[in-house]
């Protein structure tokens, strides 16, 4: 059974959301989450060179799709020309040229199909690369969202522990004027006061911190913030579940899948040099006094040509060995990658599952704390108790209030974090990708993936019970 889908578990989600993303009487400059998120999505310039960088793939696919259209050439010229042979005996002309060349490539050895094959695996690449900066800006723009709430939260409970402090202050200074007690515990609740007012100053300098890791990840001030939603509903009924979702989903194994295909293309064009080439070219000369002779000197010419370079010193049979391994090792970075995203999802899962936990075990902390706190001031007002116990017990209520906080904080992101290892977050967040995002070149260019997702998680998966 899903540990969030205890009554306890959901109890404490519920608790971290506290109503979520409740619209009636929401500010109308209030920022939501999704809006933040899209904000960064949509400004961040990561997200912009990302963008530009799968702008330029796409004009260098069209470059290679250039191959298939013939090449024009023209050139002319005109100055003096000095003979002098044993035909001719020193001729001074006016020389003029004109000369056109069509050259159309009909055949290379396949090199021209696997160089756009080549390009489109390399413009999807960077299309994917797009996505997975959207999942990575969505997960850094919701850390830095939660991350000024909480200090927003701890900025408010350490002025609640300054405003409990001086009232301890006052109620013990009321006593030492009235002879009730010693100066010494006005000095002692003195020095707690100080001590909660430089936990204030702590908790407003982390709030100013947070604020400014906003405005670089969104771009906006973070004025108006309202409560984030509650996500754990959309994770995956099991570790298992996140695990393949990861490796089939995740746009950063993607991505490096393409990047094999690239590298399987680089290949075959590589190939191409075994063969020979053929072109038909056709060309055409206007020229006037030419080599020595008056007059005009035209010709027209139509040829198939075919070059072939037998032997080169091994280059080309050297060239396709290390293509081969090139592929190897980009089969290798892919294999690697999927690995990365199964730990970071086992890895993002544990945290979400032991900070639930974690929170549970802080609330029971602050009830017990509470309970201590109003004991202990009942019986320091009735002189049963000393100071020192009563400062000490309000000391463990905040910092275990503080701990409760953070730790809310911690399970919530952590169920974000979970989505986006599995490349699910900009989608379940309801964000606009950017055009730049979409794939679909290799499958326009005829190439077949040549990676399965899953491949080096099932080879784990059957090593481990090859072992058991």
């Amino acid at each position: 059974m899903r540990l969030w889908k205890t009554s306890a578990s959901l109890a404490v989600i519920a608790g971290l959301t506290g109503g979520l993303m409740m619209t009636a009487g929401t500010p109308a400059s209030a920022m939501s989450l999704e809006e933040a998120a899209q904000l960064a999505v949509a400004t961040n310039p990561q997200m912009m060179a990302a963008q530009e960088n799968r702008r330029a793939q796409e004009y260098e696919l069209k470059q290679g799709r250039g191959l298939y259209w013939p090449s024009l050439d023209l050139s002319a010229g005109m100055g003096w020309e000095w003979t002098d042979n044993t035909t001719l005996n020193r001729q001074n002309l006016k020389r003029k040229e004109f000369q056109a060349s069509l050259s159309q490539l009909l055949f290379d050895g396949f090199a021209r199909e696997a160089k756009i094959e080549q390009r489109a695996a390399r413009l999807d690449a960077a299309a994917l690369r797009v996505q997975e900066r959207a999942d990575f800006l969505a997960l850094d723009a919701t850390e830095v969202y939660l991350d000024v709430l909480r200090n927003q939260d701890l900025v408010e409970l350490a002025q609640d522990n300054v405003a409990v402090h001086e009232q301890t202050l006052d109620q013990v200074q009321e006593r030492v004027d009235a002879g009730q007690t010693g100066v010494g515990d006005a000095q002692q609740a003195l020095s707690r006061l100080a001590a909660a007012r430089d936990a204030l100053i702590e908790a407003e300098r982390d709030l100013n911190d947070a604020k400014a890791r906003f405005i670089r990840v969104v771009g906006a001030e973070p004025e108006e913030l309202v409560a984030a939603p509650d996500l754990a509903d959309q994770l995956p009924d099991s570790v298992g579940e996140a695990v393949s979702t990861a490796v089939k989903d995740s746009p950063t194994v993607a991505a490096s899948a393409a990047e094999l295909d690239e590298a399987i293309a680089v290949h075959r064009e590589a190939a191409g040099n075994y063969y020979p080439t053929f072109t038909l070219d056709a060309q055409t000369t206007r020229n006037h006094n030419i080599d020595g002779v008056h007059g005009k000197n035209h010709d027209i010419s139509v040829m198939l040509n075919m070059t072939w370079n037998v032997f080169r010193g091994f280059i080309d049979t050297n060239r396709r060995t290390e293509l081969a391994h090139r592929i190897g090792e980009a089969r290798a970075v892919t294999m690697d990658q999927e690995r990365a995203a199964a730990e970071e999802t086992r890895v993002s899962w544990n945290a979400f599952e032991m900070a639930l936990r974690r929170v549970e075990a802080l609330n029971e902390q602050v009830i017990s704390n509470s309970q201590v706190v109003q004991t202990y001031r009942q019986e320091f007002d009735i002189g049963q108790r000393d100071l020192l116990d009563l400062l000490d017990g309000e000391n463990e209520l905040f910092l275990s209030r503080t701990n409760l906080i953070s730790s809310e904080y911690v399970a919530q992101f952590a169920a974000f974090r979970v989505l986006a290892t599995t490349g699910q977050l900009a989608e379940i967040m309801n964000l606009d990708i950017p055009a730049e995002g979409a794939t679909g070149a290799r499958q326009d260019a005829g190439v077949t993936p040549n990676y399965q997702p899953g491949e080096a998680v099932s080879a784990d998966a059957e090593m481990e019970m090859s072992t058991n």
